[in-house]
């Protein structure tokens, strides 16, 4: 049997120290400090095949619609291929709201 892992996330900082947002509970996204945009794109594709190949950084990251799941580039292997850190999810809509 393989063996899992979690990663909890709840603040993103750059390189420097400064934080640029906190993941909240429910799904939330802070942005903190005068980074205040009015909606947050994520680089998206569909299926592990479509994943950016060209221009990747450690800790890119972009959300793969056809597994619901983030996913975090983190390095390359001993053949050089491509290495990602996969957080699944599921995909939430209106139906599934707690009722208030």
């Amino acid at each position: 049997m393989g063996a899992t892992s979690a990663l909890k996330i709840d603040k993103v900082q750059t390189v420097g120290g400064s934080q640029v947002m906190t993941l909240g509970a429910g799904g939330s996204i802070t942005f903190d400090g005068s980074f205040q945009p009015s909606n947050f794109g994520l680089p998206q594709w569909d299926g592990a095949k479509n994943r950016p190949t060209t221009n990747l950084s450690y800790g890119s990251f972009g959300w793969n619609s056809k597994n619901n799941q983030f996913e975090c580039y983190v390095g390359v292997d001993a053949e050089n291929n491509a290495l990602w850190a996969v957080f699944s999810g599921i995909d939430v809509s209106d139906d599934l709201d707690p009722q208030n």
